[in-house]
């Protein structure tokens, strides 16, 4: 039991020390792109991207990483959750290589062009007002 408890603890520090890593260079990426004589379009490009890898970023954590703990420690701390792993975080698991594509397509412009135009959207305010979305976003 000990040696279990001893993993589970090890894994779990391994991963919230990747997410504060992460958080950390996204940080320093973030300052370092104001310092740097760029072109408005090249820092809005980064801007962007930087903003997308934000989201990759976040969205397994809460998708995966946050429920996974949940169940991970809630036999050790003697709790009946299983309904709750097995009704909410299975799916959640499920869906997230559903979500992250969606979230590149949707914050990239030339993706979500082409995806629209394959669905027969044709209209710039649809474009514009997704763009005007992403562009306003600020860390």
């Amino acid at each position: 039991m000990k040696n279990g408890l001893v993993a589970i603890g090890l894994a779990t520090l391994i991963s919230m020390f990747s997410l504060i890593f992460d958080a950390v260079l996204a940080t320093k990426i973030y300052n370092a792109m104001k310092i740097l004589n760029l072109s408005d379009h090249v820092k809005k490009v980064h801007r962007t991207l930087l903003i997308t890898l934000i989201a990759q970023t976040t969205i397994p954590s809460f998708l995966t990483f946050i429920p996974c703990c949940i169940c991970w420690f809630y036999p050790i701390l003697d709790l009946d959750w299983s309904i709750y792993c097995n009704s909410i975080v299975s799916p959640m698991i499920s869906s997230y290589p559903v979500i992250d594509p969606i979230v590149i397509i949707f914050a990239l412009v030339d993706y979500r062009r082409v995806v629209l135009k394959i669905f027969g959207i044709k209209s710039t305010s649809v474009i514009s007002n997704i763009s005007s979305i992403v562009e306003t976003t600020r860390i």
